[in-house]
């Protein structure tokens, strides 16, 4: 069996949920918010090899990683990383990205949508 992979956490403490998205408060426009944890766990029997954290999307510069353990990690089974996104809006409105972890999982990579108003 292969390598799998599933995000968990996403918004507080580990989980075993695998949600797919992130919503922020509402946040002034030019100011960050708080960090949002996300973990990665490898769900597989072969090791997880993450060869890349990132953000794109509609308006990616309007969130940013701030802290990764993910990035170049080889997770055995059952392990897991740990990554945290902060959203600083750059407009008012609506804003939306999706965050991206690149690996040898089937697909090749795990993704989560966010999303924040800016005011």
């Amino acid at each position: 069996m292969g390598p799998g992979a599933t995000f968990s956490g996403i918004g507080q403490g580990k989980t075993d949920s695998a949600p797919s998205s992130q919503t922020f408060a509402a946040h002034t426009v030019g100011t960050q918010s708080t960090g949002q944890d996300i973990y990665l766990t490898n769900t597989g029997a072969a090791p997880l090899i993450v060869s890349g954290v990132g953000i794109s999307g509609t308006n990616p510069q309007d969130f940013q990683v701030n802290f990764s353990t993910c990035a170049g990690a080889t997770l055995s089974q059952n392990a897991s990383c740990y990554m945290q996104v902060v959203f600083t809006p750059t407009a008012t409105g609506a804003r939306s990205a999706t965050f991206v972890v690149t690996d040898n999982a089937t697909g090749g990579k795990q993704t989560a949508a966010l999303s924040g108003t800016g005011q």
